[in-house]
């Protein structure tokens, strides 16, 4: 009896046991409920997971590169540098140094221009004094090489200027009962056909680029309308105006509030549309300093005398506004000096050189836009340097054999590559040379070095780049490992 008992209840347990895996939907309290959807969330998530280690591709490397491997570099403009390299082959680098693109293709530039974020002009076999060249070649971050005029057999086109998506272009038309024809045109950066060309004179002789996208084009020298072909192009709205008279610019003269001022004794101005006037009048004469005028920057343009034509004793001195407002008055210091060079303002300074009239002695200082002399004057007592005045207020004294000095504008002396310069704005530019007769320049914030690495008793000048932020640290620039694909 006990017997049967136990297998009895054996059997029962069996049943029960077997029943566990089952669900029952007649009973909801007793059933055992299995969340299917999320074990399939959860197999979808373990497979996502087991796909992604197996098919995602690893993360980009780089590798440092070689210095003695660069040709060429332009340091930084735009936020990139442009390197090429000895294999015939080229790259842009950021800020960090960390290579953003890379091309095929290396021309032998003279020339280069960002044209926006993401679009880099370089160009050859030109002029040193004007913009245009007659080969070029329109880089891409993005795309690559997008145009190539040396590849191109439907056109034969001369570079002059680019802005935005805009290029400015000019071409020769000779041909069977065709007189002989120069025409300026807009392309785009990919070379398309221009919808319209307009007639010139001649082949331009003069290229300015004025900033903002507007360049002014002259066919000759003359300085006369009269006798010259003279073109004021935007290549913002595409627009191209025949100057009635030429405003006479100085080289850097750019725009600033939609105004250009040149610097002679008849001071004119220029607006975006090409109307030109005088700044003071026609009866006030304007003198500027001994070595050359002031570049008109940040609003303002120096003049050493600003005076009425029979009234000399009447004059003013200082920085003017494009109204011919004298702004940062200097006046007081005529007495005692000549003003021997006035800078551009940049960043609410400039420097001026300043030459004393019982000994000839050369004094170096800087006023802000409020006519506050920034500290007192300096000068070179034993004449052994060159000082160099940079637009803002700053000086580089550059001394043989020995490394620049660089003055701030509160006075304070540094040596760039040697010292922390973290307070230097990136705006500022110049050039130096250390005491190994390396060649650096300063722009946007990072030092770019130019060293010589050639050696031995038949010296071979071979460079190499460097690149520095302002603070000393190097810039080690990274290129990734895989090469480009594909040829140009």
């Amino acid at each position: 009896m006990k017997k049967c008992i136990t297998i009895s209840l054996t059997f029962c347990m069996l049943l029960a046991l077997a029943s566990c895996g089952k669900t029952d939907t007649s009973s909801p309290e007793n059933s055992i409920s299995i969340d299917t959807e999320n074990m399939e969330e959860s197999e979808e998530a373990e497979y996502s997971e087991s796909e992604q280690s197996e098919y995602t591709e690893s993360e980009e490397e780089f590798i440092t590169v070689d210095r003695s491997t660069i040709k060429n570099a332009t340091g930084y403009h735009n936020g990139y540098n442009y390197v090429t390299f000895n294999d015939g082959t080229s790259a842009v680098f950021d800020m960090d140094g960390i290579e953003v693109a890379r091309f095929p293709f290396a021309m032998e530039y003279e020339y280069t221009n960002w044209l926006n974020d993401d679009l880099l002009v370089v160009a050859r076999e030109g002029v040193h004094f004007a913009v245009y060249y007659d080969e070029f070649a329109i880089l891409s971050i993005s795309e690559g090489i997008i145009y190539d005029s040396t590849k191109d057999d439907e056109h034969d086109w001369t570079y002059l200027g680019g802005y935005g998506n805009t290029i400015l272009v000019q071409r020769y038309l000779q041909g069977f009962n065709v007189d002989a024809t120069y025409q300026i045109a807009f392309t785009d950066p990919y070379g398309s056909e221009p919808e319209a060309w307009t007639d010139v004179a001649d082949r331009f002789a003069y290229d300015y680029d004025l900033g903002e996208g507007m360049y002014l084009l002259n066919t000759g020298s003359s300085g006369s309308a009269e006798t010259d072909d003279i073109r004021l192009c935007s290549l913002s709205d595409r627009s191209i105006v025949k100057l009635s008279e030429f405003p006479g610019l100085l080289d850097g003269a750019k725009f600033y509030d939609g105004y250009i001022v040149e610097g002679s004794e008849d001071c004119k101005k220029m607006d975006m549309s090409g109307n030109v006037s005088r700044t003071f009048g026609e009866d006030i004469h304007a003198g500027g300093p001994s070595w050359g005028n002031t570049v008109y920057a940040e609003g303002l343009i120096g003049f050493i005398s600003v005076y009425p034509y029979d009234n000399y004793d009447d004059y003013r001195s200082g920085y003017f506004d494009v109204n011919g407002n004298c702004i940062v008055d200097l006046k007081e210091y005529t007495e005692r000096y000549y003003f021997d060079s006035m800078g551009a303002f940049l960043n609410g300074h400039a420097g001026v050189i300043l030459e004393a009239k019982d000994n000839g002695s050369k004094f170096y200082a800087c006023f802000d836009s409020q006519g506050n002399l920034m500290y007192e004057p300096f000068m070179c007592e034993d004449g052994s340097s060159d000082i160099e005045l940079i637009d803002g207020g700053y000086f580089l004294a550059k001394a043989y054999g020995a490394d620049n000095t660089f003055y701030d504008v509160t006075g304070e002396t540094y040596i760039p590559l040697t010292d922390d310069m973290s307070f230097l704005p990136d705006n500022v530019t110049f050039e130096g040379v250390t005491t190994d007769g390396d060649q650096y320049s300063y722009s946007e914030g990072i030092f770019t070095v130019k060293a010589d690495l050639g050696t031995g008793y038949a010296h071979v000048y071979e460079p190499c780049y460097e690149f520095y932020q302002k603070d000393g640290t190097q810039i080690y620039l990274q290129m990734k490992v895989d090469p480009m694909d594909g040829e140009f």
